[in-house]
């Protein structure tokens, strides 16, 4: 009896050892755009429970971007119109740095306004009623696809329904430095001007690997008029764990049917391109 006691106790003991517990496996980790990574410096043993050995950031990095839906009536008070945008809420160390990047995010927003009030007017005008209802909407809905200590970022659309064919879509995506809280434009992030060139061709013989696009005759001059844009207002790219992405607009370089072309750029070929 005293023999199985002991072994009893030692399986037991097996269980809470650090090497012994279970770990995730890799592709069902949390993606590495919900927290900072760690290392030994950041991070604070809490030896509260059986004194087992748990990590627990010092430092957190988190973003929430909230929907919120306002509706339009018609005279008989019938709901003819909706207007979904976001706001942001942003852990970070650096409340100043949180702030900016807030402030600037809410303002991208809320100058989608005046569109969605010009779009609530027109349906107003049609005298729409519960009898003879046609949805009109006006989305702005963006996703994180990156957030660390050095970089977040968010791409969606923004999308609106009406007398059209097809709903009206236009992608968006915003980019921030994590230190400075600052806006991230191509040019910011890249060593020099004279590579943007290299980047362009990337993309392009990127998206020429790629079969399952029916692409314009034409879409190489469309990507090249890109990436000739003035570097201080382009922002049609966004970050992930994985590589720099680009974006283009149905109907941009191929046909709507083909819907948000995304082409990602992985890392490793970036070097020497991008800082």
């Amino acid at each position: 009896m005293k023999s199985i006691c002991i072994l009893t106790a030692i399986i037991l003991l097996l269980q809470f050892l650090p090497g012994c517990q279970s770990v995730l496996p890799a592709e069902t980790q949390p993606p590495i755009e919900t927290t900072m990574p760690t290392t030994e410096s950041d991070t604070v043993p809490d030896t509260t429970v059986a004194d087992i050995p748990v990590i627990i950031p010092k430092n957190l990095y988190s973003v929430a971007v909230p929907i919120t839906t306002e509706y339009g009536y018609a005279e008989d008070e019938s709901t003819v119109f909706s207007y979904a945008y976001q706001t942001m809420h942003l852990i970070h160390p650096d409340r100043d740095v949180a702030d900016k990047i807030i402030i600037d995010f809410l303002s991208r927003v809320e100058n989608t306004r005046s569109a969605a009030d010009q779009l609530f007017d027109f349906a107003k005008s049609k005298n729409l009623s519960a009898a003879s209802f046609t949805p009109y909407f006006y989305q702005v809905h963006y996703n994180p696809t990156r957030i660390d200590q050095g970089v977040l970022s968010l791409h969606g659309q923004i999308s609106q329904s009406g007398d059209f064919a097809h709903s009206n879509v236009q992608c968006v995506s915003a980019n921030y430095d994590m230190v400075t809280g600052d806006t991230l434009t191509l040019g910011s992030i890249l060593y020099h001007a004279d590579v943007k060139n290299d980047l362009c061709d990337i993309v392009i013989s990127t998206l020429e690997d790629r079969s399952d696009l029916n692409l314009y005759d034409d879409f190489r001059t469309s990507v090249k008029n890109r990436f000739n844009k003035d570097e201080s207002q382009d922002e049609d790219f966004f970050f992930t764990a994985h590589g720099l992405n680009f974006y283009f607009s149905p109907y941009e370089i191929a046909p709507y049917s083909s819907g948000i072309i995304t082409v990602e750029i992985p890392y490793h070929k970036l070097t020497g391109i991008i800082g």
